[in-house]
């Protein structure tokens, strides 16, 4: 019977200990494979162990679960860096880059289209944090008001901190903002020299038609006292 282009053939001879010759016994296989070339068939006789001594052989083997998961994994790694060094390898990762490239200019893009829709240039108003480096001072919390009414709270960590002492900008708030005057307070809470505080800054604004920034500039005071805010204003883009 052939199976999958393998023939079983007949037995051969099986000596046993007394050296007689016989069958092999129960279990035992022996497959042909024959491959045709014009009218002649080479064949190559695979003689299989016994099914009962190799049950038992995987069995009292300790090296032999790792033995095999160790030539799975080697099988499995080696066509992955034969194709990551061939040329087709490098062009593919070449072209995922560019892919990721282009992914991540299209979601800028959506999302600068999102807030022009949401926050259109008449009106947007974005309010922003920096600070300077304050030894004595660690900053817990800011809360932002807009002519009376909290409109943004923001409770700052350790890394967030290092940012901004590091000179990083912290976008604080973002809306719509008619134009003329208003009253803004930033109230900061921390600790100066391992003890509780809080101060509020308060001043106006006035704010011109056209996208505007306020940048709350966080400062040692005068002759290096506490800490406070001073308020700096920019052009934002259309």
């Amino acid at each position: 019977m052939s199976i999958l282009g393998m023939e079983r053939g007949p037995s051969p001879p099986h000596r046993d200990k007394t050296g007689q010759a016989g069958a092999y016994p129960p279990g035992d296989s022996i497959l042909q494979a024959g491959h045709g070339q014009g009218n002649e068939a080479r064949r190559t006789q695979l003689h299989a162990a016994p099914a009962e001594k190799l049950r038992g052989d995987l069995t009292n083997s300790h090296a032999m679960p790792s033995l095999k998961h160790l030539t799975c994994l080697l099988a499995c790694l080696a066509p992955i860096a034969t194709f990551a060094a061939s040329p087709a390898g490098d062009d593919l990762e070449d072209r995922a880059q560019s892919v990721k490239t282009e992914v991540l200019d299209l979601e800028a893009e959506f999302t600068a289209l999102a807030r022009d829709i949401r926050y259109p240039a008449p009106t947007r108003w974005t309010v922003f944090v920096t600070a300077e480096a304050l030894s004595d001072f660690e900053l817990e919390t800011i809360e932002l008001s807009v002519d009376d009414t909290v409109v943004a709270t923001h409770r700052y960590d350790g890394p967030q901190r290092d940012a901004l002492a590091d000179g990083g900008a912290h976008r604080l708030h973002i809306d719509n903002l008619a134009s003329g005057d208003h009253r803004i307070s930033a109230r900061l809470t921390g600790r100066l020299g391992g003890e509780p505080y809080a101060r509020t800054a308060a001043f106006r604004i006035d704010k011109p038609e056209g996208p505007r920034l306020l940048e709350l500039h966080l400062h040692p005071g005068a002759d290096g006292g506490e800490p406070t805010f001073t308020p700096r204003t920019h052009a934002d883009r259309p």
